[in-house]
């Protein structure tokens, strides 16, 4: 699958995000957690879409992939399955660090868990 390609699929999903957090909020940032769950995953969908878009740095990509699989699965007590759905959507289109799925897969779990320490740190 080429570059463009990717690139559409990309937007489409970060669109849907988008489309989801705007129907679900009303178009208000509502709750911290919907902020940090609707709205921080359909920012973090845009960025994954703007660098596989430009041929950006894949360790940016997969550090938003990151945000949103900590939205998923650590903001709140129970998964999200949509917002999971999109990291999953997003992890088949997003370049490669080094060419390899297993960096990309690592530096999404750092990211993941940094984001749930920042979260829990600021909430004390």
């Amino acid at each position: 699958m080429g570059r463009f390609s990717r690139s559409l699929i990309a937007v489409f999903d970060a669109g849907a995000m988008g489309l989801t957090a705007f129907t679900a909020t009303g178009g208000q940032p509502g709750s911290p957690l919907e902020l940090r769950v609707l709205w921080g995953s359909t920012l973090a969908a845009g960025l994954v879409a703007v660098i596989v878009l430009l041929a950006g740095p894949p360790v940016i990509a997969w550090a938003a992939i990151g945000y949103i699989l900590y939205a998923g699965l650590l903001a709140t007590a129970q998964p999200q399955v949509l917002v999971l759905a999109l990291a999953i959507a997003l992890i088949t289109v997003a370049p490669r660090p080094r060419e390899s799925l297993a960096w990309g897969v690592l530096i999404a779990t750092v990211s993941a868990f940094s984001v749930r320490w920042l979260a829990l740190a600021s909430s004390v």
